[in-house]
């Protein structure tokens, strides 16, 4: 089966605000809200960030991974450049 992953869920709405039962019988969906439990990468990052750089890594988990993008405009177009540099296509 087919999966979903939703990320940076800190709110917890990804499962109320959308229908999600089309794809039950297609896809299995995962939302993840907890996914910067690494409190030293968090930190390393949030320094970078704040000192005027950028994002500094991506996660091991998603490094190789097949990365999905809901929309190719100005935003989506960006992530998806950056995933196909990473390797996620």
């Amino acid at each position: 089966m087919a999966g979903i992953r939703v990320l940076d869920d800190y709110q917890n709405v990804a499962l109320s605000i959308a229908d999600w039962s089309v794809l039950n019988r297609k896809a299995a969906v995962t939302v993840f809200n907890d996914h910067m439990s690494d409190t030293d990468a968090h930190v390393a990052e949030n320094a970078s960030v704040r000192s005027g750089g950028w994002q500094r890594g991506v996660g091991g988990d998603l490094s190789r991974r097949t990365l999905g993008v809901p929309g190719l405009g100005n935003i989506g177009g960006a992530v998806a450049q950056i995933g196909c540099r990473k390797g996620n296509v």
